[in-house]
């Protein structure tokens, strides 16, 4: 796999994981894979981070929570 096929390919993974994020955090009561609520202010913040992400594929794309949200 060359340089461009890996980077596409890791766009294609952040959109999904982007993606899946939003679903997760758009329930009524959004936890972590503890089974602990996500609190407003993290929601809020991540809610906003990859919404942005998927309407412009820019910012970040690596998401800080997967030690906590499982995905």
């Amino acid at each position: 796999m060359n340089a461009k096929m890996q980077a596409a390919h890791q766009r294609a993974a952040d959109h999904a994981h982007h993606a899946t994020r939003v679903a997760w955090l758009e329930r009524e009561r959004p936890t972590w894979s503890d089974g602990s609520p996500v609190d407003s202010p993290a929601r809020n913040e991540m809610l906003r981070a990859s919404r942005h992400y998927l309407a412009t594929g820019e910012g970040f794309n690596h998401c800080h929570c997967v030690l906590r949200c499982g995905n």
